[in-house]
């Protein structure tokens, strides 16, 4: 492997940044934002006729010359540092690296942040060669003013300062054992940048590899019950963060062009009254939502595109349970068709919400509210670029014949046959099982999709992106050790709702709790346990002394009341251990017993004690 970091061009960067011009550019652009104030003010005292000499006057515009030179001077210098010296180009992509890392210069692929910390390390290494190298780097990570190993620790509420005296005293390992470390610490951070699709190592894909290759940092990790797949998890939040924020500031792009819409784009289109009045079009939810990502069901999404995508029989049907996440598809291939990432047959059309419910219920009876739904599906057709969703399909097409009930299967049958008109229906599988598979031609005009509950790592992402939102409504902040344990149980606990719907229920409930009835600034675990254990009737804080102290004396209480049956009490102790130190399966009882034996020998005995 190799990695000389003096060849290559960052490291000119690093070295430029010792300038003073360069290295203080907050303090320099502090300055001249200041000197220009003070210059306004003075061409604004004269413009109120404040009688200045012509030698003032002249030195006044020359001073103003002079500044406006070394201003424009300082622009050009902070562009060519910023976008030339910091971002060198690089002759090889990161992927091609990995498939040969013994042909390339490894330290090519580092940003400023890492070359400077390496550098520093060696620095520090000379210096003081007791240290072992590795700790050196992580010593830079903690030292220097690092946006994400400052998240990391912040969020991870990890002991920062305890981790680096740890490293001031550990002393260095025996002689060829650094090099074999190093090289481990270099070829994970590449592989993890890589993974998450950066084409430069970070001083966040450092800290990872070294998560995994420092024993130090690991045996650190563990006490503080931590995992080196939370740090990534962190660092990857931290790194999308900063490339919203990034992609935010730059309008120009065509991505945040297409964001705010275009002019006359849907002119060619007939009005629609009716559809506006009971719809919702998702596109003005997008444009005031524009950065806002939806995570998960991405398989679901490339199904449903081609569906909507195809000349006939384009008409969609998502199936999935309550919350799942089906209208989430939904919003997800409307946020891709208003961007124009979606195929040429989607891409700019309207996908409208038409709220069944409030039609039917602005319509004096079935037959006013059967005219107002061929009103609203005729403009669709006519409009010619509208996807008409219609959530709980079921509900509208079941033959019931009970006073005020509708049935639109015979007039949306009718526009379905119509290639201009185009559906995505919404439905349960009990929806679908009771209803739609009995009108076995109606549901022949829909192509399924099934739609499912997304994973926990999907789940965590979802978690990650609605921490913003509950910390700016109830003004508090939320740790990532929260966001694990309202997974966690959540998951286990928790089994009316499918995920993500029931994790971001518990977290808003424990936002809630944590801002009304607590003075505590930051979600912690304790809270989370203490929500859930109040939901569900189980304990689930932390054992107390007296209570570990029952539970490895589980056998004798249950003795205190049943005589013998050594086997039978050993495997209900074992299950209720289980139970309450949650390592027990998510799913399924705490334990299924088969009591056998003649009457009179404790069966029932042994249940009563249970209860």
């Amino acid at each position: 492997m190799i990695f000389n970091l003096k060849q290559t061009k960052i490291y000119q960067a690093v070295r430029w940044a010792k300038c003073p011009l360069f290295g203080y550019q907050k303090t320099m652009s502090a300055f001249f934002l200041l000197v220009g104030l003070f210059l306004l003010s003075l061409i604004a005292l004269k413009s109120q006729n404040v009688a200045l000499k012509q030698t003032e006057m002249n030195l006044l515009w020359a001073f103003i010359g002079f500044y406006l030179l070394c201003l424009i001077w300082f622009l050009e210098l902070k562009l060519f540092f910023n976008n030339c010296l910091l971002k060198p180009k690089l002759k090889t992509l990161l992927s091609e690296a990995i498939k040969d890392s013994e042909k390339y210069n490894l330290a090519e692929f580092c940003d400023f942040d890492v070359a400077k910390i390496i550098n520093m390390a060696l620095k520090n290494q000379k210096e003081n060669s007791l240290i072992l190298f590795e700790n050196n780097l992580l010593l830079g990570l903690l030292k220097e003013k690092s946006e994400v190993t400052a998240f990391v620790f912040l969020r991870g509420q990890l002991e920062r300062r305890a981790l680096k005296n740890t490293l001031k005293q550990k002393p260095a390992l025996a002689q060829g054992q650094t090099q074999i470390s190093w090289q481990g610490v270099v070829l994970t951070a590449l592989h993890t940048a890589h993974k998450s699709e950066r084409q430069v190592i970070t001083s966040g894909d450092f800290l990872f590899a070294l998560s995994v290759e420092l024993p130090l940092f690991k045996q650190f990790l563990i006490e503080s019950d931590f995992t080196s797949d939370d740090i990534l998890n962190l660092v990857n939040w931290q790194w999308q963060i900063k490339e919203k924020q990034a992609l935010m500031k730059k309008w120009w792009l065509r991505e945040n062009l297409s964001q705010r819409g275009s002019v006359a784009r849907d002119w060619v289109s007939t009005y629609t009254v009716n559809l506006d009045r009971f719809g919702v079009d998702l596109r003005e939810r997008i444009k005031k939502n524009s950065f806002r990502e939806i995570i998960g069901h991405n398989q679901e999404v490339v199904l449903s595109e081609r569906v909507l995508s195809k000349t006939s029989q384009r008409n969609l049907l998502l199936v999935g349970e309550p919350d799942v996440g089906k209208f989430s598809v939904v919003e997800k291939i409307a946020q891709r068709a208003y961007a124009g990432k979606s195929s040429l047959a989607l891409n700019y059309k309207r996908i409208i919400d038409l709220d069944l419910s409030s039609l039917v219920s602005a319509a004096p009876d079935s037959n006013g509210a059967e005219a107002l739904f061929d009103l609203c599906f005729n403009e669709a057709l006519k409009a010619g670029n509208v996807v008409l969703c219609l959530k709980n399909i079921d509900s509208f097409v079941a033959d019931d014949s009970s006073l005020g009930a509708l049935n639109i299967t015979a007039l949306l049958s009718k526009y379905l046959s119509y290639p201009n008109f185009q559906v995505i229906a919404l439905t349960s599988y009990a929806g679908l099982h009771n209803v739609l598979e009995q009108k076995s031609a109606f549901l022949s005009q829909f192509e399924k999709v099934e739609v499912k509950e997304v994973s926990l790592e999907e789940t965590l992402l979802v978690l990650e992106d609605f921490t913003w939102f509950f910390e700016i409504k109830y003004k508090r902040r939320v740790s990532y050790r929260a966001l694990k344990e309202i997974l966690k149980l959540s998951n286990r606990y928790l089994s009316q709702l499918p995920l993500p719907s029931k994790a971001t229920r518990l977290f808003d409930e424990s936002m809630a709790f944590l801002s009304l009835h607590t003075k505590d600034q930051c979600l912690n675990v304790n809270h989370i346990k203490k929500i859930v254990s109040e939901k569900t009737q189980m304990p689930l804080e932390d054992l107390e002394e007296k209570e570990k102290a029952l539970l490895l004396q589980l056998e004798k209480e249950i003795h205190k009341g049943l005589i013998d049956q050594e086997e039978a009490v050993k495997e209900v102790a074992n299950a209720l251990r289980r139970t309450r130190t949650q390592v027990n399966q998510k799913q399924g009882l705490i334990g299924g017993f088969l009591f056998l034996g003649p009457t009179g020998v404790g069966k029932t005995e042994l249940a009563k004690i249970l209860t």
